[in-house]
């Protein structure tokens, strides 16, 4: 008789081993996000191992947040896996297991700008004000070098980039500030706004990151030694852009997104383990534009969302196909913004341009593969800042203009403006929001959909040059990285 098991072959996933990174309530707290997460993890490793089907359950303390199954229960008639009644041969106990450990794996990845790429951090426990003087200075770091990058956390360590002469060199601190090792892994940018300009993220034992020449680099983080490096506009016919390539890449499954910009391989997919390609999509066949790209999972489409010059892009994130690109323009072909995602809406923001500029939101149909703009507001005109959605309403600066607002996410209007604060870079986290000016300055800001308050703020004392990098908040700390200094607060 054939054995077979029922409870089992769930896989039992602890939100503590899962999303180390973070506070576990806080993301289970957002049933779309996490289910968003096991979407594009699960549906990438059932067909890079050629697994027909699984069941997998978030649990914590004892409560079961989220079951679902993957594949099919019955190839042939493509019969779907119910997590409640799909019945496993004991010979998935290993599955379960093996698949258990590729989750956990997965799941050491930090994201620039949090988890969702959307500026908001899910932590919780951090001080509702600060000191006259700003919160504790736990310790800094003075000699990185030119730069633009922010901390890409792991899981004992964190990764930074610093320039030295024409050569890039990739800093391991541990947590209390001690310099591990520090490696050079190739020519730097060195033409203006001179320095690497693309956040390390980091895998279990790799450190990814792309210099601004284009050349992605997969590095080992125990040892600092290469593993392979992929120089996009060579091996794909990328375009050189003004300001350098600059993408915070984005982990996938197994998949590294890139955004060469050239005609043909315009946004490409690379294994993360071998560097070699898995997909490569034509996109709008327009130049690179600075712009970091997100993963969307709308209904049963997943994508990646990015904008190239002159357009806001939607590609099959398994395939590379492309379904859509919609309008989107900047006088000097800067699109930095991340795009946000939320309810079916994507929302993308740039500066100044003759026409189809300042913040746009784009309706996805049912299936993804087309979009609709529902507003525009040209009053929102963002460079590189990020811009925060948050309970229906959208915040942010006005770049060089010193004044902040406050947009109503259904119809673009804006609700009300806020001119205490120079304009700059924004996050939030346990309530409240993260400022930090292009004058050097950190601001902790209450906001609604009625007013701006300042609790708390303090100016930066060591670094030179502009203040590009973002903050990153980590586990009741906050790194802020200007030029050639790093500095840690504790915030919790």
């Amino acid at each position: 008789m054939r054995n077979i098991i029922f409870s089992l072959v769930l896989i039992i996933i602890s939100c503590n081993k899962v999303f180390p990174q973070t506070n576990p309530l806080s993301v289970i707290s957002d049933p779309t996000s996490l289910e968003n997460y096991l979407d594009g993890m699960m549906n990438d490793h059932l067909k890079s191992k050629h697994i027909a089907d699984a069941v997998v359950a978030v649990v914590k303390d004892g409560n079961i947040h989220l079951k679902k199954g993957y594949g099919y229960s019955d190839y042939e008639k493509k019969g779907p896996v119910s997590p409640d009644s799909t019945l496993f041969s004991i010979g998935s106990i290993p599955k379960a297991f093996t698949l258990n450990s590729v989750m956990q794996l997965a799941a050491q990845v930090y994201q620039w700008r949090g988890p969702n790429r959307n500026g908001i951090i899910p932590e919780t426990g951090l001080l509702k004000a600060w000191p006259e003087n700003g919160p504790e200075l736990l310790w800094s770091f003075k000699d990185l070098g030119e730069g633009h990058t922010s901390v890409g956390p792991a899981k004992d360590r964190l990764f930074i980039t610093g320039l030295e002469g024409n050569r890039g060199y990739l800093f391991a601190f541990d947590y209390n500030g001690n310099l591990i090792w520090k490696v050079p892994y190739g020519p730097e940018w060195t033409e203006n706004y001179i320095g690497p300009r693309s956040t390390p993220v980091v895998i279990d034992d790799r450190v990814y990151l792309q210099s601004g020449y284009g050349v992605v680099y997969c590095i080992n983080a125990g040892t600092g030694k290469t593993e392979w490096s992929v120089d996009l506009l060579k091996e794909y016919g990328g375009k050189k852009v003004t300001w350098g390539l600059v993408e915070n890449l984005l982990i996938v499954g197994d998949k590294i997104i890139c955004t060469p910009g050239g005609l043909k391989n315009n946004v490409v997919a690379l294994n993360r383990l071998t560097g070699k390609l898995i997909w490569s999509s034509p996109g709008n066949g327009r130049a690179s534009a600075y712009c970091s790209s997100i993963y969307v999972k709308h209904n049963k489409t997943e994508l990646i969302i990015t904008t190239t010059d002159g357009s806001v892009i939607g590609i099959d994130a398994n395939t590379g196909q492309a379904y859509w690109h919609s309008p989107q323009n900047q006088g000097n072909h800067i699109h930095a913004n991340a795009p946000l995602y939320s309810n079916g809406i994507v929302y993308c923001a740039t500066e100044e341009a003759d026409s189809d500029n300042g913040l746009v939101a784009l309706h996805l149909s049912d299936d993804g593969k087309k979009v609709t703009q529902l507003w525009r507001n040209r009053e929102f005109m963002n460079l590189m800042e990020g811009f925060i959605l948050r309970d229906g309403l959208i915040y942010g600066s006005v770049y060089e203009a010193g004044k902040w607002l406050c947009i109503d996410a259904k119809n673009g209007s804006v609700l009300h403006s806020f001119s205490g604060l120079g304009d700059g870079i924004i996050l939030w986290a346990d309530g409240l929001f993260y400022c930090y000016t292009k004058k050097g300055e950190v601001a902790l800001v209450s906001a609604d959909r009625n007013a701006f308050k300042i609790i708390s703020r303090f100016r930066v004392p060591m670094g030179d040059g502009p203040h590009f990098a973002h903050p990153v908040i980590h586990k009741g700390k906050m790194y802020i990285r200007h030029g050639s200094g790093l500095m840690v607060y504790r915030i919790s």
